[in-house]
């Protein structure tokens, strides 16, 4: 894990949280810095607004509890508001940093010039950069995209002239302002801009998890990774890629963690902002942390109609008792079980966050089918990064093990139909590589293998590739991407 110096303030992680209107606030910020990235960015404000002494626009600058370093970004595109701006915040708040946005795409801020619309102007880039950097005391950073549009790719002429002006480094986003943020980031751009300069280079633009930001920093070379989109809802992705990058591998957050920091958000937002609106606020982040979660939409309908604090946090508890203690699934959902079940029974899966004192503090869950409130069936899913029976399968993400079924109902396929379940659960949570032990029973082997496109199987006693139609495999799924 690489450390970042901007200026004179030294990071202790180079991953970065980056500003959003709207969304990171203090609050945010707040429970982003529990899972502790090198820094932190406030939602850009107003140069103008500070000129003239705007209360509202103050408040986006308080920074009180929170962890430093902190940047505070400010936009603007005439010299003499962003030299006061630059002023102000040095005098008058405890930021370590003052950021540019010189990438902002939003029509409300290029229609005065502001923002991603200085890119077409680079005398203005220098002059901006330069009347900032005059005027501060602290490091002054500036965060820019790839160009206007592509016929005005400018990122490596403005990223020469910001470091001329005095910058201590560059963001660069790697979209043009007419792409707003669709279609796929060109790290090039920010591989040439880091070519370019002598200055930290932070890369910017489809990060979404941990391994994208290890791609972005073998690929670009670039100096620091800033994530903004794939941070809501998810905060935990700081400390995820801080272990990534250290380890190669990184632990997910168990149900109850989620839980806990959706509920201590809805009280920062609150505690900032007042019931009224901090209920209202957290809406779009409660929708966020729920994105992929099963009958997320329809809590989703729900909690945007809630106005009280305490009405939200009961509805978010009953939302993860229901779906992540005891799920209620149609015998569909398992092709009818050779009419095992009558369509319409319901089954119960029982999916919970436990731990076993053979593993330790390694994160276990487990999926139990219960009908008519009987036990019929169990997989525990062990996200581990060995295989702690056998040495012959080394850091694998999700072992499967304690599988077990009713004599009763073992021979009619509701085995092969569990593990099919749990598989594609795993598969629609983001897992793609599995160790998954199957004994004594080879036509369940063969169907899991082929079905699911594993690409290996291995003796677990030898550590052997060997085909898969043998009597016990383990198998591991590979990641193609």
């Amino acid at each position: 894990m690489s450390k970042l110096k901007i200026g004179n303030i030294e990071l202790n992680s180079n991953i970065i949280l980056g500003p959003m209107a709207g969304l990171t606030d203090r609050p945010f910020r707040l429970v982003c810095e529990k899972f502790n990235p090198g820094l932190v960015v406030t939602e850009m404000v107003s140069a103008k607004a500070i000129f003239y002494n705007d209360e509202n626009t103050k408040k986006l600058m308080v920074t009180k509890d929170e962890k430093h370093p902190i940047a505070i970004q400010i936009f603007g595109s005439d010299e003499e508001s962003m030299s006061f701006a630059a002023k102000w915040v040095c005098e008058n708040t405890d930021a370590d940093i003052i950021d540019i946005n010189m990438g902002c795409p939003a029509p409300k801020v290029v229609k005065n010039g502001d923002g991603s619309k200085l890119l077409l102007d680079l005398d203005k880039v220098y002059s901006i950069t330069k009347a900032v950097v005059d005027n501060s005391t602290l490091p002054v950073t500036v965060k820019i995209r790839k160009g206007w549009d592509n016929d005005h790719i400018v990122a490596v002429e403005a990223a020469k002239q910001i470091e001329k002006a005095g910058a201590s480094a560059i963001t660069i986003h790697g979209r043009t302002r007419s792409e707003f943020y669709t279609g796929i980031a060109d790290w090039d751009i920010i591989k040439k801009v880091k070519e370019n300069v002598s200055i930290p280079v932070i890369g910017n633009g489809d990060v979404a998890c941990p391994q994208d930001a290890e791609k972005l920093l073998k690929e670009t070379g670039c100096d620091g990774v800033m994530i903004s989109r794939a941070t809501l809802g998810n905060p935990w992705i700081f400390s995820q890629t801080k272990e990534f990058l250290e380890t190669g591998n990184y632990s997910e957050p168990t149900n109850k963690e989620k839980l806990e920091t959706i509920i201590e958000h809805i009280n920062l937002e609150i505690g900032e902002k007042g019931e009224y609106t901090g209920v209202r606020e957290m809406r779009k982040h409660v929708c966020y942390y729920l994105k992929g979660m099963p009958n997320a939409s329809e809590i989703r309908n729900e909690i945007n109609h809630l106005e009280s604090k305490e009405e939200v946090i009961e509805r978010l508890k009953k939302f993860f008792e229901d779906n992540f203690t005891y799920r209620k699934i149609s015998a569909k959902e398992f092709d009818r079980l050779f009419d095992l079940f009558p369509d319409d029974e319901q089954l119960w899966l029982k999916y919970k966050d436990k731990r076993l004192k053979e593993f330790e503090n390694e994160e276990t869950d487990t999926y139990v089918i219960e009908y008519d409130k009987k036990f019929i069936g169990e997989i525990s899913v062990n996200y581990v990064c060995h295989d702690l029976q056998t040495e012959a399968i080394p850091n694998q993400r999700v072992y499967f093990q304690a599988f077990r079924l009713d004599k009763k109902f073992q021979g009619r396929g509701l085995g092969q139909k569990l593990i099919e379940y749990v598989l594609d659960d795993l598969i629609s949570r983001g897992y793609t590589e599995f160790t998954i032990g199957v004994e004594d029973d080879n036509e369940i082997a063969k169907h899991i293998y082929f079905k699911f496109g594993f690409t290996k199987a291995i003796d677990k006693g030898k550590g052997d590739e060997f085909d898969p139609t043998d009597y016990t495999l383990y198998l591991k799924k590979i990641d193609n991407k």
